[in-house]
């Protein structure tokens, strides 16, 4: 998840940085015309000038950065950590309507956090009842880098 967050905030700091035509070009291909036309056509200089440009990049950089080190929190905490970053994200968002860009980038980061956290601290969870045990790890499946093994994943996460 660690790596997919680092790559999400690389996306929206060139995002961030293209100039108003890239940015139209950008949407269009990936969204309606009309919906990146209204957010950047007339209003992208008035952005520029106000400072909301700036409130908005830098709002999405803090969150960007609170979901990385989430990301690298120890279980159980993580899960923790990622609903108050869901919380953060929604509170925000809510309270800062102008600051549109992250509102686009970061609208499903808090959930995606939630869920990551949420699968990987089920088998934790599960271990924690008086007579369960966690598998030894040649029952756990196929570890990252090992012979035969999956992909190379961080550590903390599950390889697959």
């Amino acid at each position: 998840m660690t790596r997919a967050l680092a790559g999400e905030r690389c996306i929206g700091i060139d995002l961030f940085e293209l100039p108003s035509r890239g940015l139209i070009q950008y949407f269009q291909s990936s969204s309606s015309p009309v919906q990146s036309q209204i957010y950047l056509g007339s209003s992208s200089g008035l952005r520029n000038i106000s400072g909301l440009r700036d409130r908005d990049f830098l709002l999405y950089l803090e969150i960007m950065e609170q979901s990385l080190n989430t990301s690298k929190t120890p279980f159980p905490r993580r899960l923790d950590e990622a609903k108050q970053l869901g919380q953060r994200i929604d509170k925000e968002l809510r309270d800062h309507k102008f600051l549109l860009l992250s509102r686009m980038l970061l609208t499903s980061s808090g959930e995606a956090m939630i869920k990551e956290a949420e699968m990987v601290a089920r088998p934790a969870r599960c271990s924690n009842r008086p007579g369960d045990r966690a598998a030894p790890a040649s029952e756990q499946g196929p570890v990252a880098g090992a012979p035969g093994g999956a992909i190379e994943s961080e550590p903390g996460e599950r390889a697959g």
